[in-house]
C-alpha cells in the first residue's frame, strides 16, 4: 500500500517559522513520496507569493510531480457585479477567478479526494486578503488608503505632543465581526470536512503585548507566533515551529495528538522525519 495513515486519520497541520525553513519543501516532499510509493493521492495548493512556481522550475526532482496542482491567488475574491469584470474576455475572467482564494478553493472542494492534501501557502496572506477585500467592498477604496485615512481622522483628535493609539483602522462592532464570520466560513469549509489531509503555512511574528493569554502561553518559549488570523493555531492539530540551524531545518512541536514531541529535531524529509516518525505514518 502507498504512503497512508494505517489508522484511516487525516491531519490538520500548521507549519510556521521563517522564510527559507523547509516549509514548502515539506509538502513537496509528500508530493515526492505519494508518487514514488504508487499512490492515487493528489496534493493541490493555494500558493499566495509566487514561491513554488520558482521551486518547481529550480529543481528537476520537482518538476517530475505529476499529482500536484497549483494555483497562484492574490486575491481574496473577484468583484463580479463590477462592469470591469463584466467586460472581460472568457480567458481574462477565467485569470481573475483563478487569481481568487475564494474561488480557487470551491474549485478544489469539487474534485479533491479523500486523503488527497490541500496545502495553503501561505495561509496568513489569506488573512490580510480577506482585509483588503473587505476595505474595497465597504469602503471602496484600498485597504492602504483606507488605513492611511483613519490615522489622519485620529490626528485631529490629537492634543499637542500626544502620541495616538493603535489606530482602529475597522470597527469593532460592525467590521471584524463580519470579517471574521466571512474568513471563518472559508477555513472552516476546509478545515472540518475530515476527507482530506491539510497542510498550512505561515511566516512568524513577535509575540506581542496585547497577545491574548493563551497565545502567549501557547508560544511564549518561542518568542514568535504565527502571523495570521490568531484562531487558526487552535484549529488545526497539530502545530510545528520550523527553523534553520546551519545547514539543518528543524522542527520543534509546539501542539500535538497524543505522539513524541519534537524538540528542534533535525529534519531532512518531512515526511520521514515527521508523517512515519511521528506521527505514525507507513510507506507501504
Amino acid at each position: 500500500m502507498p504512503l497512508h495513515n494505517p489508522d484511516g486519520l487525516t491531519e490538520r497541520i500548521l507549519l510556521f517559522g521563517s522564510i527559507g525553513t523547509g516549509k514548502t519543501t515539506s509538502y513537496l516532499k509528500i508530493a515526492q513520496w505519494l508518487q514514488s510509493t504508487g499512490s492515487e493521492n493528489r496534493v493541490y495548493v493555494i500558493d499566495t507569493d509566487f514561491s513554488l512556481r520558482r521551486m518547481l522550475a529550480k529543481n528537476p526532482k520537482y518538476r517530475a510531480l505529476k499529482n500536484l496542482t497549483y494555483f497562484e491567488c492574490t486575491q481574496w475574491d473577484v468583484m463580479e457585479d463590477d462592469s470591469e469584470f463584466g467586460s472581460l474576455t472568457k480567458e481574462q475572467r477565467e485569470k481573475e477567478i483563478n487569481n481568487s482564494v475564494v474561488r480557487v478553493t470551491k474549485k478544489i472542494l469539487d474534485v479533491i479526494e479523500p486523503d488527497d492534501w490541500l496545502v495553503v501557502d501561505f495561509s496568513d496572506s489569506t488573512w490580510a486578503m480577506v482585509q483588503a477585500w473587505f476595505a474595497e467592498r465597504v469602503y471602496g477604496k484600498a485597504i492602504e488608503d483606507h488605513f492611511l485615512l483613519m490615522r489622519l481622522e485620529i490626528q485631529k483628535t490629537l492634543g499637542e505632543g500626544e502620541k495616538p493609539k493603535q489606530s482602529p483602522v475597522f470597527s469593532g462592532r460592525g467590521d471584524w465581526p463580519t470579517i471574521n464570520k466571512i474568513y471563518f466560513a472559508w477555513r472552516d469549509a476546509i478545515l472540518f470536512q475530515h476527507k482530506f489531509n491539510v497542510l498550512l503555512t505561515a511566516k512568524e511574528n513577535d509575540i506581542e503585548k496585547d497577545d491574548e493569554a493563551r497565545t502567549k502561553k501557547m508560544f511564549r518559549r518561542f518568542g514568535v507566533k504565527p502571523s495570521g488570523q490568531k484562531d487558526i493555531a487552535y484549529q488545526v492539530h497539530t502545530v510545528l515551529y520550523t527553523d534553520k540551524d546551519r545547514d539543518e531545518w528543524t522542527l520543534t512541536t509546539v501542539k500535538d495528538r497524543e505522539v513524541d514531541y519534537l524538540d528542534s529535531e533535525p529534519v531532512k524529509d518531512f515526511v520521514l522525519g515527521y508523517l512515519v516518525k511521528v506521527a505514525g505514518w507507513k510507506l507501504k
